[in-house]
């Protein structure tokens, strides 16, 4: 019989990726499924310290910077800390969006629906490329190294002379 591993998060939880040039970006943990797997949203702006507990400002989810899939590697071995849980935690606050990948044909590109629970394909289709397809989350499940260059990139400011 396998031991059933015990998770230090749970939907809700505030946590702080390490950036690859110094300081940290802020993510919350929208779902898991306690096996590996973690939807949340990632926001800036760049900290230069982590938070104290009871720090972290408002977090709203249309202010976010990225949103996607993601290993827990870096939250189970401490290396992204927690910090803090969002008080009130409301799922429906915190929506899971379907996830886009393109298709076989250039026009065309895939929707796929994960369920909220066990983050498990609940359906996929095949639509016409359009401006909302544009702005859906990539469907990928990023390891937490991708995840943290990914961050790094996206709060990238150029140093001042």
């Amino acid at each position: 019989m396998i031991a059933k591993q015990k998770y230090n998060y749970d939907v809700g939880s505030i946590f702080c990726v390490p950036l690859r040039n110094g300081g940290y970006a802020t993510g919350v943990v929208a779902r898991c499924d306690h096996q590996g797997l973690v939807f949340g949203y990632f926001f800036g702006p760049q900290l230069q310290a982590l938070p104290e507990s009871g720090q972290t400002r408002r977090m709203n989810p249309q202010d976010a910077i990225l949103l996607g899939q993601f290993g827990d590697i870096g939250l189970k071995n401490g290396e992204w800390k927690l910090v803090d849980s969002i008080e009130h935690w409301n799922l429906d606050d915190w929506p899971m969006p379907p996830f886009c990948s393109p298709g076989d044909d250039e026009n065309m590109v895939t929707i796929t629906q994960y369920d909220d629970g066990t983050l498990n394909t609940k359906s996929v289709s095949t639509v016409y490329r359009s401006e909302e397809t544009a702005k859906l989350p990539i469907d990928r499940v990023m390891g937490y190294g991708a995840v943290e260059i990914r961050l790094t990139r996206l709060l990238d400011v150029p140093q001042k002379s």
